[in-house]
C-alpha cells in the first residue's frame, strides 16, 4: 500500500538578506587588525570620533570586496593618499576614496529630519555639499597614475532621494533652470528652455562664457546611499579625465555621463539602460586561505 501523499511545505531556510552595518564593522575592524595593524587603530579611532566616516569606509570596502574587485588598504599611516586601490581581474586597476556626509549636516542642509513630525514640508537637495566634498577629495586622487574614484557616502532617512539618479544628474550639471526668451517684436513666441550656470557641477566650469573642465584626477564620482542591511549606488563619469575609468568594473551601476566636447548643448545620458540606483546587500569580510596563512 502507497504512502499517503504529502502536502507540499515551503522550504524553511531564509534566502540571505544581508548582514547589518554593526556585522559588517565589526567584520572589517578583525581584518585590519589581522592584515593591517596601524590601520585597525586609526580605525578605532575613527569609529569613535566620526562613526558616520568610519561605518562607510568599512560598507565600501566589504562591497568592493563581495563584487571581486580585490580591494587593499593603500593610504598609509602619516601620507596623503586614496583609501583602497582595487585590482579586478581582467581590468584595469583603479584607486577609491571614500568619504561621507554627515549625517546631521544632510538634516540640516537638506530640511529632511530623521524624526518625521507629521507636518507636510519640503526638502533641500544637497548639490553644494557634494560638489564641496568632492573638490576637498581632488588632491587625494591626483596621487598616482590609476584612475581616481571618489565615493561620498550618506546613513540618514533622506539617503536614497539625496544621492538619487537625480543628484548624480545635478552634480554633473547643476540643478537646471527654465529660461522663458521674451517675445520679439514680431510677435514670434520663442521656446522655454533648459539652462545651467554650472555653479555646483563637479567636473564643468564655466570661464569667459566657455565651459571648460576641472577636478580632473576624478574619474568618477559614486554615491552611495547607506542603510543597514544595503546600500544603493548611482555613478557619473568625468568627461575628460587625467586617466579614464572603465565603468564597466560596476556593472550593476548606472553612470551619467556627457558627450565631450560639447557641440550646441551638453547632452548627458547613462551607460545602461535602467538607470535605477543599483542595490547590493551588505556582506562581510571573511578571510581567504592565503590570508589566513599571512600570504
Amino acid at each position: 500500500m502507497s504512502e499517503p501523499s504529502k502536502l507540499w511545505t515551503p522550504d524553511t531556510e531564509l534566502a540571505f538578506m544581508g548582514n547589518t552595518l554593526e556585522q559588517i564593522v565589526v567584520a572589517y575592524s578583525e581584518y585590519l587588525r589581522v592584515r593591517e595593524p596601524l590601520q585597525h587603530t586609526l580605525f578605532q579611532l575613527r569609529l569613535k570620533d566620526d562613526p558616520d566616516a568610519a561605518k562607510s569606509e568599512a560598507a565600501v570596502f566589504s562591497w568592493l570586496r563581495s563584487q571581486k574587485l580585490a580591494p587593499s588598504i593603500n593610504e598609509k599611516p602619516g601620507q596623503t593618499g586614496a583609501d583602497f586601490m582595487c585590482s579586478p581581474k581582467g581590468s584595469s586597476p583603479f584607486l577609491l576614496e571614500v568619504t561621507c556626509l554627515n549625517a546631521n549636516s544632510v538634516e540640516s542642509k537638506s530640511k529632511w529630519f530623521a524624526e518625521l513630525k507629521g507636518l507636510a514640508g519640503k526638502f533641500v537637495m544637497v548639490t553644494p555639499q557634494l560638489q564641496v566634498k568632492a573638490n576637498s577629495k581632488v588632491r587625494q586622487l591626483s596621487i598616482g597614475t590609476l584612475p581616481g574614484v571618489l565615493a561620498v557616502c550618506v546613513s540618514h532617512p533622506s539617503a536614497t532621494a539625496l544621492l538619487s539618479t537625480l543628484a548624480a544628474a545635478w552634480l554633473m550639471v547643476s540643478e537646471p533652470k527654465i529660461e522663458v526668451p521674451i517675445p520679439t517684436e514680431d510677435g514670434e513666441n520663442p521656446h522655454a528652455n533648459l539652462v545651467t550656470d554650472l555653479r555646483y557641477s563637479v567636473f564643468l566650469d564655466n570661464r569667459d562664457g566657455e565651459v571648460v573642465t576641472k577636478c580632473k584626477s576624478i574619474s568618477a564620482v559614486l554615491l552611495i546611499a547607506l542603510w543597514d542591511k544595503h546600500l544603493e549606488i548611482v555613478g557619473l563619469l568625468h568627461p575628460e579625465p587625467i586617466v579614464p575609468f572603465d565603468y564597466r568594473s560596476f556593472p550593476r551601476v548606472p553612470f551619467a555621463r556627457i558627450e565631450w566636447p560639447l557641440k550646441d548643448s551638453i547632452h548627458m545620458e547613462w551607460v545602461i539602460a535602467d538607470p535605477s540606483a543599483a542595490s547590493c546587500e551588505h556582506r562581510k569580510v571573511t578571510f581567504t586561505n592565503d590570508e589566513l596563512t599571512g600570504q
